[in-house]
């Protein structure tokens, strides 16, 4: 592959530590260690593209996998950055996740990115125990303020949200029923 050594040295600090001796001289540098020879050459054209954000657009996770170990083994920081922020903003299947995770646990990126992406995969998901643990704070907060006025807008507050919360779970349990219905509404 013939490529620029100005565009290597200057985009990746592998290929600069390489290309750096006798400079003006052509160089020809050998990649043993090379999982996919289509990725490599794809993290090089990367090199050369101003936007690499677009050219990301529409990869898919894997592919982009690929491009961030490659960036990673050849120190390409623009490309490791780049693809750590497509993997922050797109969805993934569980399938995905997991390569996500042992590929960012492999390659150990020491970047806020990296941290970022990991973040999203390890944030706790909302459960009914944990909601209920909230409430009860919040209830006992409640209960026993010191200040009536506080209390009072405490108590509509969470009165409000009861409400709605009951309200919206008749409606998600008429909408359940496998038979047609009609609701009828009375102005009141």
């Amino acid at each position: 592959m013939d490529v620029h050594k100005s565009v290597l040295a200057a985009k990746s600090r592998f290929f600069a530590d390489k290309l750096r001796k006798d400079r003006g001289v052509s160089h020809c540098v050998e990649i043993s260690d090379c999982d996919d020879v289509e990725v490599y050459v794809e993290t090089v054209v990367l090199m050369y593209s101003e936007d690499l954000k677009r050219r990301l657009m529409g990869e898919e996770v894997s592919r982009v996998l690929g491009l961030l170990k490659v960036s990673a083994a050849i120190m390409y920081d623009e490309g490791i950055g780049s693809c750590l922020e497509y993997l922050k903003a797109v969805p993934w299947s569980e399938e995905e996740e997991a390569k996500v995770i042992s590929q960012l646990n492999e390659l150990q990126l020491h970047d806020d990115l990296a941290s970022e992406v990991l973040l999203r995969v390890s944030s706790e998901p909302s459960t009914s125990a944990r909601a209920d643990e909230i409430f009860m704070r919040l209830l006992t907060g409640v209960l026993q303020a010191k200040d009536d006025r506080a209390r009072r807008e405490m108590k509509t507050l969470i009165s409000r949200l009861l409400r709605e919360d009951a309200a919206s779970a008749a409606i998600i349990g008429l909408m359940s029923l496998k038979k047609p219905f009609t609701i009828f509404a009375t102005g009141v």
